[in-house]
């Protein structure tokens, strides 16, 4: 009776050693041979929004090269946190992805008391892009330069009135980020979405706002809206006589501010697979005509490894938070 227990703990034992090399060796095999499957890439906003063309202008060239197609899908809500909620929840097999931006990873988790989701939920792929934004004023304010705004807003506290495409918004961060470094003081108007605030910027009814290179330069150039800095570190093609703010007053001598996107996965996706869809996306990121057509969007392609992304978001996660906490900003 012994001798037949331990004849079978024996047949036990090699059994599941057997399985375990086999999932073992399955690991490589599985990332070598990804993707077998199309990839679904979820967008956390609306068809037609700059998000959606991005994702949509990478995923071409991204399914190409990985030789499968990639489905993208749109779950707009609640400021992308719908989508990350859903995300979090998905098997972190490589075949649901999305491009989560500053909102998603760094503003959300610290204006809202209970998103349902932390930035460690996601594994994280590559950046994707940067959108620097341009601040912008109406005409006829008696500024003409970003030091003068500065002073006359020092002068005038809470005169001044700025739109922006909603509360805890990269629009009204941005602008927030520059009165907490000048001490200055300024009425925020949210609005739902970037094009109303824009909207009313033009007809007079809002003084400035910081809005994308794509929505005002047509209006820099016919004289309906005029530039004082842009908040990349250096300047925009096409937009050479818009220098950054950081150059303009020393009070902004470290200001830098975009509204960044990376491509983000669930937790736990094998790191095989994550460096896979990495080189697969320098490549693409890196194409000529892909940084072409994202710099007539107003945007400026940006890979890097799946590290220094995690890392970019810590510290972006940091430093909002500071801003934030000392702003007493909610979005609860």
């Amino acid at each position: 009776m012994m001798k037949q227990t331990l004849k079978k703990s024996i047949l036990g034992f090699g059994k599941a050693m057997l399985c375990t090399a086999a999932l073992v060796q399955a690991g490589p095999v599985l990332a070598s041979s990804y993707p077998e499957e199309p990839i679904q890439w979820v967008v956390p906003y609306a068809p037609g929004a700059a998000s959606d063309t991005l994702a949509r202008r990478i995923a071409k060239d991204l399914g190409d090269g990985l030789k499968k197609s990639i489905v993208v899908e749109n779950q707009p809500g609640a400021g992308t946190v719908n989508a990350a909620r859903k995300l979090k929840r998905a098997n972190p097999n490589g075949y649901t992805v999305m491009n989560a931006d500053i909102s998603t990873l760094a503003l959300n988790p610290i204006l809202m008391k209970d998103p349902g989701y932390s930035a460690d939920d996601f594994t994280m792929v590559s950046m994707l892009a940067r959108l620097p934004l341009v601040l912008v004023v109406r005409p006829d304010l008696p500024v003409e330069s970003v030091s003068e705004l500065i002073e006359y807003a020092k002068a005038n506290p809470d005169k001044l009135n700025y739109a922006s495409a909603g509360l805890g918004s990269p629009h009204h961060m941005g602008m927030e980020l520059l009165m907490q470094k000048t001490g200055s003081s300024m009425t925020h108007l949210p609005f739902n979405g970037a094009s109303p605030g824009l909207m009313e910027l033009l007809a007079g009814r809002v003084d400035l706002m910081f809005g994308s290179v794509g929505s005002v330069a047509t209006y820099l150039n016919s004289g309906k809206l005029k530039a004082l800095g842009i908040s990349s570190e250096e300047s925009f093609p096409g937009l050479e006589g818009v220098k950054p703010l950081h150059e303009l007053d020393p009070r902004l001598d470290d200001y830098e501010m975009y509204a960044w996107q990376g491509l983000v996965t669930p937790a736990g996706l094998s790191d095989e697979i994550r460096d896979k869809l990495n080189a697969s996306l320098k490549t693409v990121l890196e194409k000529p005509e892909l940084i072409e057509d994202f710099t007539k969007l107003g945007l400026e392609a940006k890979w890097s490894t799946a590290e220094d992304f995690k890392d970019y978001v810590h510290d972006q996660g940091q430093i909002w938070k500071k801003l934030i906490e000392e702003k007493g900003l909610s979005r609860n």
